[in-house]
């Protein structure tokens, strides 16, 4: 019996030592929407209002590196396939691309889509996107819906 307390006692106060711990480190960036971790240094935020965020040291400092999202409202997601390709999505058909690291960013309308749940980009041209499993294997120039039933699709 001593045993198995002894046992109980150590599961429950290991646990309360293996959780993250979080800490503030900026306030002025309004409310974050998504946040997307490039690598131990180079964290994207989302901010909404729509402005895009970028810190380059863990996020003690950040910087507006665009807010000219004309148009859209409700961002949804956001996918950094690498360090310049950038994707943002937002409801009603919508995604932002920027290919120089969000220095600037081209409007792309997807005309038949409703609503754009989340977004996946592979590398710079291959991706998916929720909210009918739209793929597109060319940076969303043309896109194909596929059906998880019946569809199989080549991403080659």
């Amino acid at each position: 019996m001593r045993i198995r307390l002894i046992i109980i006692f150590m599961f429950y106060f290991s646990s309360l030592y293996a959780q993250n711990k979080w800490e503030l480190t900026y306030r002025d960036i309004g409310l974050p929407k998504v946040i997307q971790v490039l690598d131990s240094t180079k964290i994207y935020l989302m901010s909404s209002p729509s402005s895009l965020y970028k810190s380059t040291d863990q996020g003690k400092s950040w910087e507006i590196i665009y807010n000219n999202f004309s148009g859209v409202e409700n961002c949804t997601d956001m996918s950094i396939p690498d360090s310049l390709t950038i994707f943002i999505s937002f409801a009603k058909g919508n995604l932002y691309r920027s290919i120089d690291g969000g220095k600037t960013f081209e409007h792309i309308i997807l005309p038949d889509v409703a609503y754009v749940k989340s977004i996946s980009m592979i590398n710079q041209d291959v991706g998916i996107i929720a909210g009918g499993y739209i793929i597109t294997k060319d940076a969303w120039n043309s896109y194909t819906r596929f059906n998880l039933e019946t569809d199989s699709i080549s991403l080659r």
